[in-house]
């Protein structure tokens, strides 16, 4: 909705981003995440050198549905405060509430840590490199255990506040583990799975850019390079981990 909120440079950037407006991407996981524990990372900066314009909005919304935040959804969310703090939040359809907050600088390159670690609680740790050892504050947050179903991403405006136009801010590099609670859980966790695909017949020229994908059909993998099959065809070569 709306035209503030864009992919961009390969990342997400909200531009003068309004509150109480409807300026938003979303994406369907096409699963929901656990309603247990999940645990996801993410890059954030705020794109404007004073954090006195900053307006609050949702930099990271989990949902379950794609409309606009707060509102009547069930959700999980980073927010961005007025005046350029970030603080954890929840809505559960009829009611909302906030953590404390983290204070940022406006356009140091900040390393977000977003997890549910059990179902009434929420947690945020925020670092100031990309290793996540060098922790700038932290929040964490209870929220009720019928906050459920969260299968949207959003980066987004929120329903409250005056409308002012000011929030412009930078989000990229999301990575999502659900049914654990770091990334090395995803590698662990009892019933998540890999699909190992062993093509033979196939070739790539080094130093070459090729566009190439994958396509389960029925048990059977294929091998695509710049959009014709190449290779071999893999009968279900698929490991299930942690069982």
């Amino acid at each position: 909705a709306g035209t503030a909120v864009a992919i961009a440079n390969g990342k997400v950037e909200a531009t003068a981003l309004q509150n109480n407006a409807d300026q938003r991407i979303s994406y369907d996981m096409g699963t929901p995440l656990d309603d247990s524990t999940w645990y996801s990372e993410v890059d954030f900066r705020f794109s404007v050198t004073s954090n006195a314009v900053v307006q609050s909005g949702a930099a990271l919304y989990f949902s379950d549905t794609a409309t606009k935040p707060l509102g009547t959804l069930d959700g999980a969310m980073v927010m961005i405060g007025n005046g350029g703090f970030i603080q954890l939040r929840y809505s559960d359809g009829t009611s909302n509430n906030a953590s404390g907050s983290v204070s940022l600088s406006g356009t140091t390159q900040y390393y977000l840590t977003f997890a549910r670690t059990d179902p009434t609680t929420l947690e945020m740790e925020v670092f100031t490199d990309s290793a996540r050892t060098q922790s700038h504050g932290s929040q964490t947050l209870t929220i009720p255990a019928t906050v459920t179903d969260l299968q949207y991403i959003q980066h987004s405006s929120t329903d409250n506040g005056s409308g002012y136009a000011g929030a412009s801010w930078e989000v990229d590099n999301l990575k999502i583990c659900s049914g654990g609670t770091s990334m090395s859980d995803c590698q662990a966790v009892a019933g998540a799975r890999t699909n190992i695909i062993e093509t033979t017949g196939l070739s790539l020229t080094p130093n070459t850019w090729k566009h190439v994908s994958w396509i389960k059909d029925g048990n059977d993998w294929k091998t695509f390079v710049d959009g014709t099959q190449a290779g071999s065809t893999v009968i279900d070569n698929t490991k299930t981990l942690g069982t």
